[in-house]
């Protein structure tokens, strides 16, 4: 910079020094102008976020006030059915005879242990270690915070603080009643007792997770197995055969297509040999307890005087059972009919779940 300056002032003494000698020989002189100082850079204070707003930028929480309404918006459509379900779920269960659930269990392995392997298994598992219970409590915790909430939400629902006529709720946008409630309901629920039970629940996920697996890692691992010996014979009768119908420019994917496809068979197949397995052990376990738990309820019932302990029918009328649920399954070929599949369709959902994080477990593009 010191140089640059330097040069531009030099020209201005040359253009006096020529300017007085003209003067002295009356010769108008012919030299140039001197070049300008190029401007000083002014360094622009950052604008603060207050000012950026009014200048014209939209902060975080105003992007996100649209679609935290829709969010809460389809919530509230929602919500009138999910409660009555809910409802009508807690009301059919209170009028349950004693020993139902042990029934319905029991016809649940007895039948479709086959099917549900994965989902059997999670359920084994937290009822040996005592889980189940803990879970239960949690989602009982976190139902009676939110009834809380709900009788709250109710009351504010008819508050009218201008005694216009009309409630406050209803005369507010979606984003506004949206911001309403969140603060309701940070003033009538105990953050501690839903912490609580949103880390219990969050604990069983996870404990789910590790005992799919840790239990079906080698069911993967022989269906990967499996697949690759596969891959060799049909790399040498399928590739030949793919190659005279596929274009020159697809060939390259014929070897990745067929390794996927065998090692897919050989997960089928592997799961297969998994499903027989806990169709025979939950055939036999579903067996005795719904035998059990039929002659419980008739012995409450005054049909029977014997209990499971007196007598040897349970175990009798167990194994009849476990013959004929095999029989079912077998004959199913491990699938659900109708009209039991759309009963048991969130069973099933959870059940694939389960089957795919078992699959990842072990990379199934493995060599």
């Amino acid at each position: 910079n010191k140089q640059q300056r330097m040069e531009a002032v030099r020209p201005r003494h040359r253009f006096a020094a020529v300017k007085r000698a003209a003067e002295d020989t009356n010769v108008a002189p012919v030299v140039s102008e001197p070049p300008e100082l190029p401007p000083r850079p002014q360094h622009r204070q950052p604008e603060t976020h207050a000012a950026a707003t009014q200048a014209g930028g939209v902060g975080v929480s105003e992007r996100m006030a649209p679609v935290l309404a829709a969010v809460w918006a389809a919530f509230e459509a929602v919500y009138p059915a999910l409660a009555t379900a809910v409802l009508f779920a807690r009301a059919q269960y209170g009028r349950l005879p004693n020993h139902s659930l042990t029934i319905a269990w029991g016809v649940f392995l007895c039948f479709f242990s086959g099917r549900y392997a994965a989902l059997v298994a999670v359920i084994e598992a937290f009822r040996l270690t005592g889980a189940g219970t803990h879970v239960m409590e949690c989602a009982a915790d976190l139902w009676a915070s939110f009834e809380h909430y709900e009788a709250a939400s109710s009351a504010d629902d008819l508050l009218d603080a201008d005694h216009n006529g009309t409630a406050d709720v209803k005369e507010m946008s979606q984003a506004q009643r949206f911001t309403r409630k969140v603060k309701l309901a940070m003033r009538t629920v105990d953050p501690a007792k839903v912490d609580r039970a949103l880390a219990g629940l969050y604990q069983a996920c996870i404990a789910a997770v590790a005992v799919v697996r840790f239990q079906f890692a080698k069911t993967i691992a022989l269906g990967n197995s499996l697949g690759a010996y596969l891959v060799k014979t049909a790399m040498t009768v399928l590739a030949p055969l793919l190659e005279r119908y596929v274009r020159k420019e697809y060939r390259s994917w014929i070897n990745l297509l067929v390794s996927y496809t065998c090692k897919s068979i050989g997960i089928s197949i592997s799961w297969l040999l998994t499903c027989w397995q806990s169709a025979l052990q939950g055939a036999i376990c579903g067996g005795l307890i719904l035998a059990r738990g039929i002659i419980l309820f008739l012995h409450e019932h005054g049909q029977i005087q014997v209990t499971p302990d007196e007598t040897r029918l349970d175990e009798a009328a167990g194994y009849v059972l476990a013959l004929a649920g095999l029989w079912f399954q077998f004959a199913t070929g491990f699938g659900v009919p109708f009209p039991f599949n759309l009963l048991l369709l969130p069973i099933t959902l959870v059940e694939g779940l389960l089957r795919w994080n078992a699959s990842s477990s072990v990379a199934f593009y493995s060599n």
